[in-house]
């Protein structure tokens, strides 16, 4: 079996993991806490991710840089890449910590509806998710240079067993009334576990690991690119942080709560949305790296192939069932209305295809232009659904506006992305399929109303079955759709 296709079924498990851990955990932990500390805490876990670009972006780095020089380095080369990324983390650490210290301190402020009595735990909590930030930073080093060297399914598979244990210890933390302290606490050791289990990985599978001593070329050259990244990493997180910003200082951390089972289905299909392409990534970085263009395209067309379809289908399920799923999983009272649910799914889409060419772009180095239009984009996007929440009080207009600044990232990104792999095509028309095919889903949503479990597996099976076929011949080519069988 391949390394690519190793890399593939991990993401899969992972994504499955967690997925399935979340829909046990989630609605304990919100009986255990309660509405408000459970969105409380996921409002903080949230903001500190947005504050933990900051670490400089040398691990992202360090990743695209192993996979890209994976053919061309020498393992001397490689090792003076390492110790260049670690001397830019080394760097970056104190704006790190502050970064997370400012964001901690500004918590109250950025969380409306805390009561008073609560603001000692929003600050503990948020000191204990600001050291986790740093772990995670360290951690970091041996995932990249095994997702670099094209094994992360290795890293992967470390990180779902932690997990499973960290969130059971979650759990046990929060029934014992140690509330979003305890739980932070308990995610903070996990991720030290994880780190030091998948550094002893590291070190029996990749030969070459080490760091050497690098030059100022070297760090001039993992610097550069990092600060690309960094920038690009702090543009991605306050993407998915957009909804969950504006929703916490407007409308209250429980409206957060809400909002994340309403959207617990849309994240994970953009989870594995983006697995899908990553596990193509390093296959494409190296051919990148030495000029094969054409297979370089080939493998770029079926990512975003395979974004559309995934994409598409599992939006239109979202459209269909995601009330019904929502009220038997966590109530009636957590689900934000169908129409909140609808632009909801249609956002997801959008943000699915887009994140695919930021990624096929990443591949070739250059992603100075991406960050700045992305940055630009990213902010106009919460700003936007800052002010129409503000004048109208709705949901469904922040979300409208949100995809409504992002359409202009529809149109850059895939031509930024042709750019890094000398391609002038993107798959327009089978974009345009899946978006017939959503259509038709809010149409049948209006007929489609299950009530109970027994009719919520019927519809769902029924739905899949139509749309599992009717997107797999109509938005793959031939060509995807003889690998997907093949494989």
């Amino acid at each position: 079996m391949s390394n690519a296709r190793k890399n593939a079924l991990s993401y899969y498990l992972n994504t499955a993991v967690t997925a399935i851990v979340g829909l046990v955990i989630n609605p304990l932990l919100l009986n255990a806490l309660g509405n408000t500390n459970f969105g409380a805490w996921k409002t903080i876990q949230r903001l500190l991710d947005v504050g933990s670009s900051a670490n400089g972006g040398a691990m992202q780095s360090l990743k695209w840089v192993i996979a890209h020089r994976s053919k061309s380095a020498t393992d001397e080369e490689k090792r003076r890449d390492v110790g260049a990324a670690l001397v830019v983390l080394l760097y970056w650490s104190p704006i790190l910590l502050a970064v997370s210290a400012v964001i901690v301190v500004l918590l109250p402020t950025l969380m409306h509806g805390v009561p008073d009595e609560d603001i000692k735990m929003v600050y503990v909590t948020g000191s204990i998710l600001g050291i986790n930030v740093v772990l995670l930073s360290l951690a970091a080093v041996p995932d990249a240079v095994l997702i670099g060297t094209n094994q992360g399914y290795r890293s992967v598979n470390v990180t779902t067993v932690v997990s499973i244990i960290t969130n059971a210890a979650m759990l046990v933390a929060a029934n014992l009334g140690w509330g979003p302290e305890g739980v932070a606490a308990t995610i903070a050791v996990g991720t030290g576990v994880n780190g030091v289990l998948t550094f002893h990985v590291l070190r029996r599978r990749v030969s070459w690991w080490g760091y050497g001593k690098p030059s100022k070329d070297d760090i001039r050259r993992v610097s550069k690119f990092s600060g690309w990244v960094l920038g690009w990493t702090f543009v991605n997180r306050l993407s998915l942080a957009t909804e969950v910003i504006v929703l916490s200082a407007l409308a209250g951390v429980a409206f957060v709560s809400s909002y994340t089972f309403t959207s617990y289905v849309a994240a994970f299909a953009l989870s594995i949305c983006q697995l899908t392409t990553s596990s193509l990534m390093p296959k494409l970085g190296s051919l990148v790296g030495v000029g094969e263009w054409e297979q370089a395209q080939t493998v770029a067309r079926e990512a975003r192939e395979l974004t559309i379809a995934l994409s598409a289908g599992i939006g239109c399920l979202v459209i269909l069932l995601n009330g019904t799923f929502v009220a038997l999983w966590a109530g009636h009272d957590q689900f934000m209305g169908q129409g909140v649910n609808v632009i909801m799914a249609i956002t997801f889409v959008q943000f699915a295809i887009m994140r695919t060419d930021t990624q096929i772009q990443d591949t070739g180095l250059d992603i100075g232009l991406k960050v700045i239009f992305g940055a630009v984009m990213t902010v106009s996007a919460l700003a936007a659904a800052g002010t129409a929440y503000a004048l109208s009080n709705s949901i469904e207009l922040m979300f409208i506006s949100i995809c409504a600044i992002r359409s202009v990232g529809s149109i850059a990104f895939p031509l930024l992305a042709n750019r890094a792999i000398h391609s002038s095509t993107w798959p327009i028309g089978r974009a345009a399929v899946a978006a017939l095919v959503l259509s038709m889903s809010i149409v049948g949503a209006t007929f489609i109303h299950p009530t109970g479990l027994a009719e919520f597996i019927g519809a769902g099976l029924l739905s899949t079955g139509v749309l599992a076929p009717l997107l797999f011949f109509t938005t793959l080519s031939s060509s995807t759709r003889r690998k997907i069988v093949n494989r």
